[in-house]
């Protein structure tokens, strides 16, 4: 008995020792490390067995087997073990099986970006979001404002008359087949966060009766300038052209309002009333116009004080501003009808300011 007892002990050590040198030799396995340069997709839904599968199969680890012991010794031991999450990642440097497939835990994934630029519109942004090759999309319309913008309100549940001007231009990153309307809820709540922020600073004697006027009011400063230090400026003189309710006059406004703008803005299109066009009504169109920058927002609650009423691109970028509608003629004659072939109004789009400059030269000069 007593022999028997010593060989079952003697045997039951060896193969506890066994098992321990086993399961040591398999963590130095996946401790190595070994050189990777390649890129991993991990599905949504895939099991772990499957990506592990994956992984060795690729190469990318050393050992499927060890790391399947593994997972299984620590769930066995009470130690909490993660899922490998779904999306692309990339690997270039020294890893070990275990550094892999933490990065999967951890969802170290391939992040990718895009740039929402301020003063486009968002029918605009939309067609950009789409074209981009890891943007799902979600919304089953077209570009087209008629059909996107109504669909657009509904799933923000916007109070606003369209969606225009409501999303922050910014860089956004974000993980392979997020939908535009993810990206497009971080936009806009970045910029009520913003919006709320600039109101709370707004300057006590600003003609604005509500966070959205600002709104409204510094998509029409993105539009007419792309010098940063003059966006104060610009809202000085709208300011005081609200104060003294005087039209804005302002060309972006009327573009909008065109339901077919071809890029030449005409003495006829300055004519026709609509709600957007500054020419023909007083105070500010019932929406933005496009999508205004933070600094732009800013300028739009705290205006430079000035006394200028006027003023008119020199075709640097900059503007002539002036006081007086004298001065303000002789700057347009100065700078507008002397058109040099590089002339613009703003850095951004040459072409189109070309045209807007020849209309505003052509048509009548504005009035008091």
């Amino acid at each position: 008995m007593a022999k028997v007892f010593l060989w079952f002990t003697t045997t039951l050590l060896c193969l506890v020792l066994g098992l321990g040198l086993i399961l040591q030799l398999n963590h130095t396995k996946l401790q190595e490390q070994q050189s990777i340069a390649a890129q991993f997709e991990v599905d949504k839904g895939q099991s772990t067995q499957a990506v592990i599968q994956k992984l060795a199969d690729q190469k990318l680890i050393n050992c499927g087997l060890c790391l399947r012991v593994s997972l299984r010794l620590q769930a066995l031991l009470g130690a909490k073990v993660g899922y490998a999450q779904a999306g692309d990642y990339e690997f270039a440097g020294d890893f070990s099986s275990y550094e892999v497939f933490n990065t999967l835990v951890r969802g170290d994934t391939v992040k990718y970006r895009i740039t929402l630029i301020a003063g486009l519109t968002l029918d605009k942004w939309l067609l950009k979001l789409w074209a981009h090759p890891q943007i799902k999309k979600t919304l089953n319309v077209s570009a087209d404002r008629a059909t996107l913008y109504p669909a657009l309100k509904k799933a923000f549940n916007l109070q606003a008359a369209n969606p225009e001007g409501l999303f922050l231009p910014e860089t956004y990153e974000f993980d392979k087949n997020t939908s535009e309307i993810k990206i497009l809820k971080r936009a806009h709540n970045l910029m009520n966060k913003t919006l709320e922020k600039a109101w709370d600073q707004r300057g006590t004697t600003i003609p604005l009766k509500t966070a959205y006027e600002a709104l409204i009011l510094a998509s029409i400063i993105e539009k007419e300038t792309g010098v940063p230090q003059e966006r104060p400026l610009i809202s000085g003189v709208f300011t005081n052209r609200l104060r003294k309710n005087m039209r804005l006059e302002t060309d972006p406004t009327v573009i909008y309002g065109i339901a077919e703008y071809d890029g030449n803005i005409t003495r006829n299109h300055l004519k026709t009333k609509t709600a957007y066009n500054t020419y023909q009504m007083t105070g500010l169109p019932p929406t933005p116009i496009a999508a205004p920058s933070r600094a732009a927002v800013f300028a739009a609650v705290k205006p430079k004080t000035t006394e200028a009423l006027f003023f008119v691109a020199k075709g640097d970028g900059s503007h002539q501003f002036s006081t007086t509608y004298a001065e303000h003629k002789a700057a347009i004659k100065a700078y507008q009808l002397k058109l040099r072939e590089n002339y613009r109004s703003s850095p951004q789009s040459i072409e189109s300011d070309i045209s807007k400059s020849k209309a505003s030269a052509n048509a009548d000069l504005p009035k008091e």
